[in-house]
């Protein structure tokens, strides 16, 4: 072999001895299929203990969700007006309704107590007159018992409105704190509503007992009328019996007996 032959056989292969090591020590990215799988599933598996966690945190917000005191408020202020306006009507009648004086004394401010009628110190007339008082005291009960029962009434019909727009209320409702809210609202007016409907039983009973009573008054006082023209009658009787004894009876008797019965009221 030629000499210069033989060293460019040994050049090349001692470059190529160089270069090997630099080759084999480079770096290049492993690929391995398995390594991207769990990393998948671990962040896929953080994603849903985060979507958890908000929707713990949401439904927490639900539970702490309150009502809207601005569509509350008005029904709640409409209960309270309504209840100064009844208190304002209920003030302004007889003492027997208003509740100014107990009712045994309320009816005797109101009602004439026949039972303890002298009738030698009244006059048909003056009796007449009470009886025609009474009469027109219970008349007033009536129409006053009537307008409370009414504004009773009025209050139920409006409980039974704000129910309905608590129920429609209770459709959108978020949370348990607002539902329980919602609904402790509607038991509330069906406790309202309730006791109003008591009121008008109890009004109506009450004016049931006045009415009851004013009528047996009315049997006093027409026991006492009778008495009254029967006294009346006893003296005109023992006046005319003195003018016969004084006296021929004749047309002046006729106008005695008028005046009489004229003073008397009997006529």
């Amino acid at each position: 072999m030629h000499p210069k032959a033989k060293y460019l056989v040994i050049i090349p292969v001692f470059m190529l001895s160089l270069y090997a090591p630099l080759t084999a020590h480079a770096v290049y990215p492993v690929h391995d299929s398995k390594v991207y799988q769990e990393v998948i599933l671990q962040v896929k598996k953080v994603t849903e203990q985060i979507n958890t966690i908000r929707q713990q945190i949401e439904l927490q917000k639900q539970h702490l969700y309150d009502i809207s005191w601005g569509k509350v408020a008005p029904m709640l202020e409409q209960i309270k007006s309504s209840r100064a306006d009844y208190d304002k009507l209920r003030s302004s009648m007889s003492s027997i309704l208003s509740g100014e004086k107990d009712v045994e004394d309320a009816f005797k401010d109101s009602f004439y107590d026949w039972n303890n009628v002298d009738v030698s110190k009244e006059t048909y007339g003056s009796m007449k007159s009470r009886l025609q008082q009474d009469r027109y005291q219970l008349q007033k009960l009536d129409k006053e018992t009537i307008e409370l029962i009414n504004h009773k009434q009025k209050e139920i019909d409006e409980s039974n409105q704000r129910v309905e727009q608590y129920k429609e209320m209770l459709k959108d409702a978020h949370g348990d704190k607002d539902i329980g809210k919602i609904k402790s609202m509607i038991s509330g007016e069906m406790v309202y509503s309730q006791n109003l409907t008591s009121d008008i039983a109890s009004l109506r009973a009450k004016l049931e007992v006045i009415h009851n009573e004013v009528k047996k008054q009315e049997q006093e006082a027409a026991q006492k009328m009778n008495e009254k023209v029967g006294d009346d009658f006893a003296k005109a009787s023992d006046e005319l019996q003195s003018m016969e004894d004084k006296q021929q009876l004749s047309s002046t008797y006729r106008s005695k007996f008028e005046d009489l019965s004229d003073e008397r009221g009997w006529i």
